[in-house]
């Protein structure tokens, strides 16, 4: 067994599929099928699940010849389907770097179709039961009135209104609200330390994302490009230009023509790593529900700013 493998917590790539005497895995860019017993690859997907070390895997295993096991382990991290769940970064990154392109050949009927057969099935899973009427609040009208456009004037906006939607996703409030019967000690030491709270729930507190805006043109108050945000004090939000260039930014999207009208776009990202180091292989999971909850609240603030958006 290799020496740099005493922290190595091995994990799958999300999905793998067991097929008799056959494990099938799917990565970003390729799919591979190795033969391996039943009964090895289910102990395997139970273990290898960012939990346990490398050795630890390797001693639970000891039903197992342990140099075959091993050199095993060894191929599925060089097949990168193996990894370690501290480095998750690396393995979501290659989907960045090559996503999935929306298909082009769909014709307009075949696209009504497939909403008619979605909202078919959405009927049938409704049910007749007691009835509760919504109040006509002015947070029901703004929920009402959020749509996805894919249409744009090619209006300029205001940079302030910007800012209050990049602060809307994930800005800091003051004076959070510190309850927490379960362990005191928790709240004071919260306390103490005077951590800030963002708009949006976050696993552990541990806010590991990033959010940037790219201009693809000038706005009322902001050159084109590329510009990160940081969010210290409540109620503000503060942005630096990175680049002028926002051509990486606008190859990432599967419909250039929706980009060429479009003022800009609010980029999320995130650190598995920092989520990973108390979370180890569920940041795969709390990382990106963490990003919807910024989307929605971005998307909210769109409509009471008046400011269209998809």
């Amino acid at each position: 067994m290799k020496d740099n493998f005493s922290t190595f917590r091995p994990v799958f790539v999300p999905g793998p599929v067991i097929q008799k005497d056959r494990m099938i895995f799917f990565s970003s860019n390729k799919t591979l099928t190795v033969h391996v017993p039943r009964e090895l690859s289910d102990v395997l997907v139970r273990l290898c699940d960012g939990t346990r070390t490398y050795y630890q895997v390797i001693t639970e295993l000891d039903a197992w010849d342990e140099v075959l096991v091993d050199n095993f382990l060894q191929d599925l991290i060089s097949s990168g389907v193996l990894f370690d769940a501290f480095n998750l970064n690396n393995f979501f990154w290659s989907f960045v770097k090559n996503p999935t392109r929306f298909f082009k050949n769909l014709t307009d009927q075949e696209i009504v179709e497939f909403v008619r057969k979605a909202h078919l099935l959405n009927r049938k899973q409704a049910f007749k039961g007691t009835k509760y009427q919504i109040p006509d609040t002015a947070f029901l009208k703004m929920l009402n009135e959020r749509r996805s456009t894919r249409v744009f004037s090619k209006e300029q906006i205001k940079a302030e209104k910007i800012m209050a939607m990049l602060w809307a996703g994930y800005g800091v409030v003051r004076d959070p609200l510190l309850i927490d019967s379960v362990n005191p000690q928790r709240v004071k030491a919260w306390q103490s330390h005077k951590f800030p709270r963002h708009v949006v729930p976050s696993a552990g507190a541990l806010y590991p994302l990033r959010l940037h805006l790219c201009l693809f043109r000038d706005c009322m108050g902001l050159d084109k490009g590329i510009y990160e945000t940081a969010f210290r004090n409540p109620y503000e939000t503060s942005i630096r230009k990175r680049s002028g260039d926002p051509t990486p930014v606008v190859r990432a999207f599967a419909d250039d023509l929706v980009m060429n009208e479009a003022q800009g776009a609010i980029i999320i990202s995130g650190s598995f790593d920092r989520s990973a180091d108390k979370y180890t292989n569920r940041s795969a999971l709390y990382v990106p529900l963490e990003a919807g909850h910024v989307a929605q609240n971005v998307h909210l603030a769109a409509v009471e700013q008046k400011v269209p958006n998809g």
